[in-house]
């Protein structure tokens, strides 16, 4: 799944760790990508920490098309009675090859951030190809080896969908094999030619 050509974002920084989140639930989002969760920063000053709440992928597309850099997709981990959200979501790899959050947060995102500090994002990277759609994941923090709870996982489709449809998988390996799955898509394309997500710097 993972197409990163710089795929040492865990050295650059700092991981998740089992002292941020439960040993079992990290283990879990481990296993489905493949990946380290890191923390990366979500910009609060500036005209970049204005991008539009729920437009992640078009505010940074913007920002790439004005000012350079990457579209990284990936997602960030929302943590909500006693389940676990992989959303998929978008920052902004800036020139200088530094990832930053730049799309302004909702009174509800606030309130799912497992992060101590609302300013730091648990981040998963996933790819810089803008074409490739990665699906959401769900699962509860009691799931264990007997799957009494199920992982949920999206079903990715050639067109944006507000309410996807989520397959259920009862075993971890069934939900690693589909979630690493991947279809080029134009599921994750956005028209710019109209849209202004982030307000003048002041």
């Amino acid at each position: 799944m993972n197409t990163l050509k710089d795929k040492n974002f865990s050295t650059k920084y700092e991981a998740v760790s089992i002292k941020d989140m439960r040993s079992r639930d990290l283990k879990m989002i481990k296993k489905i990508t493949n990946i380290t969760p890191i923390k990366i920063p979500i910009r609060k000053n500036g005209m970049t920490s204005q991008g539009k709440k729920l437009c992640c992928h078009m505010n940074v597309e913007q920002l790439v098309r004005n000012y350079g850099g990457e579209r990284i997709t990936g997602y960030y981990i929302s943590v909500n009675d006693g389940e676990i959200s992989l959303m998929v979501h978008a920052v902004w790899k800036t020139p200088e090859g530094k990832l930053v959050d730049v799309t302004e947060r909702t009174v509800t995102q606030k309130t799912v951030n497992p992060s101590q500090d609302e300013y730091v994002c648990y981040f998963i990277p996933m790819t810089n190809e803008p074409e490739i759609a990665i699906p959401q994941i769900v699962f509860k923090t009691t799931t264990n080896k007997s799957m009494i709870a199920p992982i949920k996982i999206e079903k990715i489709a050639k067109t944006f969908n507000p309410h996807p449809d989520l397959l259920e998988f009862y075993k971890p390996q069934r939900a690693i094999k589909y979630s690493r799955k991947i279809n080029l898509s134009n599921y994750y394309q956005v028209c710019m030619d109209e849209y202004d997500g982030f307000k003048e710097a002041v």
